[in-house]
This record gives C-alpha cells, structure tokens and sequence, in this order.
C-alpha cells in the first residue's frame, strides 16, 4: 500500500510515463556521464573536448597564444644572449615561469582543477611583472619590445578569465562530484587534495626560479653556476616527487620525509632574500627586485600548501585515493560499504 502511494506520487509529480526519475526533473542540472576518463600519468579523472564551454575554448586560445608567443620570444633570446649576461638569467626564469602556465593551463581546464586556474593567473601576473622589469631595468631591444606589448596587451583578458573560470569550477564541482559522489565529506577531501596538488606546482615553480635568481643575483652565470642550478633543479624535483607521490600514494613514510623538507627551503630562501636586500645596489637591482619578489610569494605559498599538506595527511584511509585515482578499497572503505550493505 505503502509502495503503491509512493510510486502513484512520484508519477504525478514527474508525468504520465514511469521513467525512471532524472536529475532534470528534480531540478538539479545534469552531471552527465558519470563514467570520467582515467588522465595520463595516473593524474585522477579528465573531461572530454565535448564537455568544454564556448569560453574554456576562447580561454585556451587566448592563454595559449599569450604563452607560446612568450615562449618562443624567450627562447630567441636565449640563443644569441651570452651566459655570461645578466639577461640571460632573466631569460631562463622567465622560460621556466611560460612553461609552467601552460602546464596550469592545460591540466586546470582539462581536469577541471580551479587551483591550478587560479594560480595561473597569479603566474601570469609574475611574468608580466618580470617582463616589465626586465625592459625597464635592463637593456632595451626590439624583442624584449615586442614581448611586452604582446603580454600587456592579452594578460589582462588572460587575468580576468581565469578568474572567472575558477569561480565556475569552484561553484559547479560538476567533475568532482561525477569523480567523488555526492558525499559532502568525500568531496571536501577531494577540494583539499586538488588544492594540495595545485600549491605544490606553483611551490615547484617559485623553487626552481629561486635556484636560478639566488646563483646569479649580482653574478654571471659559469660553467659552475650552471652545474649548481642543475643539481639545485635536481634536488628540487625530488623534494617535491616525494611530497606528491606521499600524498597521492597515502605513503605516511614519504610523508614524513617530505614534511621535513618543507621546513630547511624557507630558512634558506629567507635567508638569501635578506641577503639581497642588504647587498641590494644599482648595478645588480635587475636580479635582486625579482629575487626578493619571487622569495616574498615562495614564503607565502609554501605556507598555504603547508595547510593544505596537513589536512590532506590527516584525510588517509578514508577512500578518497581509490575514488580519485582507482585501485583496491581501503579498509575503512570496505568497512563503510559494508555497513551500508548491512543497513
């Protein structure tokens, strides 16, 4: 009886037919196919071409112009630059600083991931500012000419998209929710791991771009120097692929080792950007303004991922690895299946 009246309510509530009931009729816009594609290098779920909106695709070719237009400027002018310049310095961090922002651009819209958006702006914002610095401290040429009238005329459209890119993903949660479910707490784990991941790029590039600006502030770049960033570059890398893989594999003794790591760059990045204030003169203030910038936001952003860092440590075994990346259930999430197959 009481079956009957709930299925009578529910067909003249919805209409004539006994479909089954979607989510357009109870008024909650459709998340479409649940079933997500697995993203290369084991990085979670990834959209499809056909699930980007009009403005993700103007977004794409704006961004992606602004960027390899950059890019190839900036490695022009690494060819005829010798090492030895102060130039080429500049050059290298601001290479580096282009290809990370089209690794945001691309990862953020693809796998739907509003940090990795929202940090490409702020980085978009860096780069304007180190080319603006660098036409206006250093010597001035034809391309850096160019390089600037093109990152002025299209980073602000590219600051402003993002932006509002960012806020949709954030408000919608449409891939999280199609990759999670629609557990408050699963998908408040997955927001902290997402964040996680997008302040441990940008803390990378802030890295690597401090490895560059520390050895040649006020110097010329050697054949040492170079051998130094090489191995700073290396050490790096392995910092920041432990406290990723620890993250993302629930590893608690890769954690840990990296959770050590994350205390002696700051103390030494404070110590250098002290350094340059003092030691700061005309003749090397072409370096030493980026430096101190770049160390200021590494600061700043290493702490950010720091919280971010603990909270997703705290998350362990509570099945967010197996929903975001597959695999065996964990046993706390074996325990709750089996406590609702019980119920």
């Amino acid at each position: 009886m009481a079956e009957g009246g709930i299925n009578g309510g529910v067909e003249h509530q919805v209409g004539s037919d006994t479909s089954p009931i979607t989510f357009k009729d109870l008024g909650i816009p459709d998340a479409g196919d649940t079933r997500l594609p697995d993203a290369p290098f084991g990085l979670g779920k990834r959209r499809t071409l056909s699930d980007l909106q009009k403005k993700e695709y103007v977004f794409i070719l704006l961004a992606g112009l602004s960027l390899l237009a950059t890019l190839v400027l900036t490695i022009w002018k690494l060819i005829i630059l010798p090492k030895s310049s102060n130039d080429f310095s500049f050059a290298l961090v601001l290479l580096l600083s282009t290809v990370f922002c089209l690794w945001y651009l691309i990862e953020g819209i693809m796998l739907e991931r509003p940090y990795e958006i929202l940090v490409l702006s702020i980085s978009t914002v860096i780069v304007w500012l180190y080319i603006i610095l660098n036409f206006s401290l250093g010597r001035r040429d034809p391309v850096k000419m160019v390089r600037l009238i093109i990152t002025s005329v299209l980073s602000p459209f590219m600051i402003v998209l993002a932006i509002l890119i960012a806020k949709h993903y954030f408000d919608s949660g449409r891939l999280i929710f199609r990759t999670v479910g629609a557990q408050t707490l699963m998908q408040r784990m997955c927001w902290t791991i997402f964040g996680y991941f997008g302040m441990l790029k940008f803390d990378l590039q802030l890295s690597l771009s401090m490895v560059i600006l520390i050895l040649t502030t006020g110097e010329t770049v050697g054949d040492l120097e170079l051998i130094i960033i090489v191995l700073g570059t290396v050490i790096v890398l392995g910092c920041t692929v432990i406290g990723y893989l620890g993250v993302r594999q629930e590893n608690k003794i890769l954690t840990i080792i990296y959770s050590v790591t994350l205390i002696i760059q700051p103390s030494y990045v404070i110590y250098k950007v002290v350094e340059s204030i003092l030691k700061f003169s005309p003749s090397t203030d072409n370096l030493a303004v980026p430096t101190i910038v770049c160390g200021a936001v590494s600061l700043v952003v290493r702490c950010i991922m720091i919280t971010y860092f603990v909270k997703s440590w705290l998350n362990y075994g509570k099945g967010l690895k197996e929903k975001v990346f597959g695999g065996n259930p964990t046993d706390a999430e074996s325990n709750q299946n089996n406590v609702h197959v019980q119920t």
